[in-house]
């Protein structure tokens, strides 16, 4: 091997070396920013790497949305006790972490709750 030959062999092994440091960089930084994502959003996070588990995941959120739906709008009933649409509005918010339609719904929701509770702070202020 000529000096031209083996000085081009380093230059490609010192290349690779950095890409591979650079890799676990990312791969290090990656892995320190989702540890100090909340549990749900690493789940979430793990099903996305996957159609098959993002398919479950998705399922699994639309199901459990829909049934705290469901359970907010009994709860809303006259005569049964309990927060109905709070728990109709927690299930919106469950299934708007994952469905976009859910979230165009939700956000008018949301206004309106703050709405609400503006006023109910300016009544209490009042006192």
């Amino acid at each position: 091997m000529n000096e031209k030959e083996h000085h081009l062999s380093d230059h490609d092994r010192l290349e690779d070396k950095i890409e591979h440091v650079a890799e676990e960089i990312v791969e290090d930084l990656e892995g320190a920013m989702e540890a100090t994502l909340p549990v749900h959003l690493r789940l979430q996070s793990w099903a996305r790497r996957r159609p098959a588990t993002h398919a479950i995941w998705r399922a699994a959120v639309l199901i459990l949305g829909i049934a705290t739906m469901v359970l907010g709008l009994l709860l809303s009933l006259p005569g049964v006790p309990g927060p109905g649409i709070l728990i109709f509005f927690f299930g919106l918010v469950i299934l708007s972490s994952e469905f976009a339609w859910a979230h165009r719904v939700r956000e008018p929701m949301e206004r309106f709750f703050a709405k609400i509770g503006a006023k109910f702070k300016q009544i209490f202020r009042r006192r």
